[in-house]
């Protein structure tokens, strides 16, 4: 009350929610997700080097000598699957209910630009470890992109950063 902070209380945490099914906090909990993978994300890229011979060293030191490493990676590794699934459960139930229709079309579009954002994160943080899954799993993305029609080639050197996979294509990634 002496700080003024009543009417925002009021009007963000205090406020009625409709009886619902408990599913229909999908929402929240992806953006809990979000914000564990963020602060996880962050301790680790302050012990992470993004070299082509560090980086599999690097998480090796993160998850066996830095304190509680083990735990960090562990968590943001645990929280981003969690978030894929929630994120693809939350689509699912938004087709079932129609939350594509009018007049939440802009909304729907920037869900699905969030669904690629999500998706392209997950393949980039696997890719960081730089160990042989990481390793395939970039040359099959990279095939990917090769087979779009026309820029598939130039999409391939931009995202790979030359014609080879090398250093600035792991510095790219991260």
């Amino acid at each position: 009350d002496r700080f003024g902070l009543r009417p925002i209380w009021d009007t963000l945490l205090d406020r009625q929610v409709p009886k619902d099914p408990w599913y229909h906090g999908d929402g929240m909990a992806l953006l809990v997700l979000l914000t564990v993978l963020v602060v996880t994300g962050v301790s680790l890229a302050l012990g992470y080097c993004p070299a082509i011979d560090e980086a599999y060293p690097s998480v090796e030191h993160i998850t066996h000598r830095q304190a509680l490493g083990w735990f960090v990676r562990g968590l943001h590794y645990w929280s981003a699957g969690l978030m894929v699934v929630m994120l693809l459960l939350h689509v699912c139930r938004q087709i079932l209910n129609g939350g594509y229709k009018s007049p939440r079309e802009v909304t729907w579009l920037v869900g699905v630009f969030l669904l690629f954002i999500v998706l392209t994160t997950s393949l980039l943080g696997y890719v960081l470890r730089w160990d042989e899954r990481g390793f395939y799993g970039l040359r099959v993305a990279l095939a990917t992109f090769r087979s779009v029609p026309l820029i598939g080639e130039q999409l391939v050197l931009l995202v790979q950063g030359g014609p080879e996979i090398t250093s600035l294509t792991l510095a790219r990634v991260f």
